[in-house]
């Protein structure tokens, strides 16, 4: 090369080609450092949105766990969880781009008055095409969703009874502290918050003490306008086999109420949850565990006569789970004269015969194990037919006619119970009773009730509403 020839002549040479070689190693050095710069911001903003979301999940414990109590599936809850960090990618995106803009009209200002100074012709030294700005931002939005991948795996496997458990016990510790404030600075009268009671009722039809919670109600303990104090419509809420009276509460349901209460969509009643152990909440055929007279003649007139409630049948429901489901539909179709209302979801009703019974106790089933101490062994026909809500409800069909009844199932039911509630709709549809029957998927858990508890709740608190208004109307 000519260049070559002349520097080996020993003259030194300067030619446009090595400005370009200086050039290029300076931005090639720019290159990397600018590659590893946005390496490492793009490392940062990926751990932030990890970071972002998984610090929603723990506040949002809470949230999740309604939204799967009520029916969202762990798809919804991925959904949502991509969703936002689509929208934190979007907007990243979008404002790193008019960052970039921005530097650009900087630059090019900064260059053009130099130029200007020099008198020469302005330059658009920095220029953003369009293609870049989309590209940018997609690319932004996908790095966003990659990053968004483990958050929303881990929000869609968190179990909506440990979620509403852990909310629980943490609202209940700020609940605590709020509390102490408002004792210190503030009147009794700014206190809302509910409270459950738990307590025990020494028997002495049963002789023993028998456990109950009571939910209460923030408003329980104010005056109304008028400075009275008003009385209150009370559900019995009767647990599951292997619960007990704080089974409802630990599990979330107190949560599920609270929120529902705050968000207006039920009114404000008491919840009675007693312990039924493995009862079925009926007297037993020998006379040796009488529950039922125990919960009549003791329970109710005690937590009637301890707390305000409103008097009589259109003040009193009844409500419960697999055992307490059947217990419930019991009590309400053998005593309709007491409760204006009752519901049931997963309710243990077997449509097997006595005989049929018989023989499983035989075959040692649980189902028979756990019936036989109460219903005799063999089965004693009389005292199971005194205590079937099929034959109750025929027997007083008149005035259970005059009751609100809602009762549901999940279709895949673990012990089958869901053909005992599509017989039980079949006959009361047949004998012209109104009544309301949901058969929804799921099966006999926790989350299936949780996920139900809402339309229950609604359901009692839309009779109590109702009665209410009849009073009102009544004494005018």
């Amino acid at each position: 090369m000519v260049e070559d020839s002349i520097k080996k002549m020993g003259f030194n040479t300067f030619s446009i080609l090595d400005a370009t070689r200086s050039v290029r190693r300076f931005f090639t050095v720019l290159d990397l450092f600018l590659g590893i710069f946005g390496s490492l911001a793009l490392a940062v903003a990926s751990i932030g949105i990890v970071n972002t979301l998984v610090m929603a999940i723990l506040e949002r414990r809470r949230e999740i766990g309604i939204m799967k109590a009520i029916g969202a599936s762990d798809i919804d809850v991925k959904k949502l969880f991509f969703a936002e960090a689509g929208v934190m990618g979007a907007l990243g995106g979008a404002l790193g781009v008019a960052l970039g803009w921005t530097i650009g009209r900087v630059i090019n200002l900064g260059t053009n008055v130099y130029l200007r100074s020099q008198d020469l012709a302005p330059e658009q030294i920095w220029f953003v095409p369009w293609w870049l700005v989309g590209s940018a931002i997609a690319f932004a939005i996908v790095v966003s969703l990659l990053s968004g991948l483990y958050p929303a795996a881990r929000a869609a496997r968190l179990d909506p009874v440990q979620a509403l458990r852990y909310e629980q016990a943490h609202s209940m510790r700020r609940v605590l502290g709020f509390l102490a404030f408002l004792v210190t600075f503030s009147s009794p009268s700014v206190l809302a918050q509910g409270r459950i009671d738990c307590s025990a009722l020494h028997s002495k039809i049963l002789k023993r003490a028998v456990h109950y919670c009571v939910q209460v109600p923030g408003s329980y303990d104010k005056k109304d306008a008028s400075g009275q104090e008003s009385r209150y419509p009370v559900l019995y809420y009767l647990h599951g086999l292997g619960d007990n009276e704080q089974s409802f509460s630990r599990s979330g349901g107190w949560t599920l109420i609270e929120d529902l209460r705050e968000h207006g969509k039920i009114g404000d009643f008491l919840i009675v949850a007693p312990e039924g152990g493995a009862s079925f909440y009926i007297n037993s055929t020998d006379g040796t565990e009488r529950y039922s007279d125990f919960f009549l003649r003791e329970l109710m007139p005690y937590i009637e006569g301890k707390y305000r409630t409103v008097p009589g049948r259109e003040g009193r429901a009844i409500t419960g789970i697999s055992m307490g489901g059947y217990g419930a539909l019991r009590f309400a179709f053998a005593y309709p004269e007491l409760f204006s209302a009752v519901s049931a979801q997963s309710a243990a009703l077997i449509l097997k015969t006595p005989e049929e019974l018989n023989e499983m106790a035989q075959s040692h089933s649980d189902a028979a194990e756990a019936l036989a101490p109460l219903i005799g062994d063999p089965i004693n026909i009389a005292h199971w037919k005194a205590n079937d809500p099929f034959a109750l409800a025929r027997k007083n069909k008149a005035a259970v006619k005059k009751m609100a009844i809602y009762f549901n199932c999940g279709q895949s039911d673990n012990f089958g119970f869901e053909d005992g509630a599509a017989a039980l709709d079949k006959q009361l549809t047949a004998e012209g009773i109104p009544h309301e029957y949901h058969p929804y998927p799921g099966d006999h858990s926790v989350s299936y009730f949780l996920s139900h508890l809402g339309e229950v709740m609604e359901f009692h608190s839309r009779g109590f509403e109702s009665a209410k208004t009849q009073r009102s109307s009544g004494e005018k």
